[in-house]
């Protein structure tokens, strides 16, 4: 008969292994935890600067916004696409328009937005969840904006649950191509509310609170 000499590990073995297995999990989680800021910050900084972009290129567009009330004008255009903005609903323009700059993949996505200001949230291809109002940025009822209507950016898209209000962050945007950061409330020294991270996050780096456009001209 061939015995079996292998031999079990000790109380003090296992212990020995759980706690540095212990140790190893807590620094891992460490680690995490400190990249977390990190991400959120590229987040908002990637969502900024898409909104930036976009806002600047259809105030200066014009077949979609010819005259000088930008994007007060609410007329129904086509573009040479075939791809019609505000219509039926003229408040719908501004959203529309916003949404054919960007790959959209999903539609009525169900999130919180200040006031309830918005018809519809979308996420677009790189996990964005946006919140547009319907608007003909004369009729502004949010937030004390200054004239700026928001749009609401959601840091911890990735999460159904964490689509919050304490979780969102809001970028204005003026008629006239004018886009700042928007607080909906005070942001105290130790705020975790996004929005109020959200400065710090952008003006960190070279990027600033408000960003006026240039004159546009009128067309005949």
């Amino acid at each position: 008969m061939v015995k079996n000499n292998k031999k079990a590990f000790t109380l003090a073995e296992i212990l020995v292994a759980m706690a540095v297995i212990g140790f190893l999990t807590l620094m891992t989680m460490t680690n995490v935890v400190k990249q977390l800021p990190d991400i959120e910050k590229a987040r908002v900084k990637r969502a900024y600067s898409t909104i930036e972009k976009i806002v600047g290129a259809l105030i200066n567009d014009d077949n979609i916004y010819p005259s000088v009330t930008g994007f007060r004008e609410t007329a129904a255009v086509t573009t040479e696409f075939g791809e019609t903005f505000g219509y039926p609903l003229r408040e719908t323009k501004f959203r529309d328009a916003f949404k054919y700059s960007l790959e959209v993949i999903e539609h009525d996505i169900t999130c919180e937005l200040p006031n309830g200001t918005s018809n519809e949230c979308f996420m677009t291809d790189d996990g964005t969840v946006y919140g547009i109002p319907n608007t003909d940025f004369l009729t502004l009822n949010t937030m004390g904006t200054q004239n700026h209507v928001p749009i609401t950016i959601y840091a911890n898209w990735d999460k159904e649950e964490k689509r919050s209000i304490d979780n969102a962050f809001y970028i204005g945007v003026r008629f006239d191509g004018n886009i700042r950061i928007l607080h909906p409330d005070v942001c105290g020294t130790n705020n975790e509310k996004m929005h109020c991270k959200t400065e710090t996050f952008l003006l960190s780096d070279t990027i600033k609170k408000d960003y006026p456009k240039k004159d546009k001209k009128d067309t005949k």
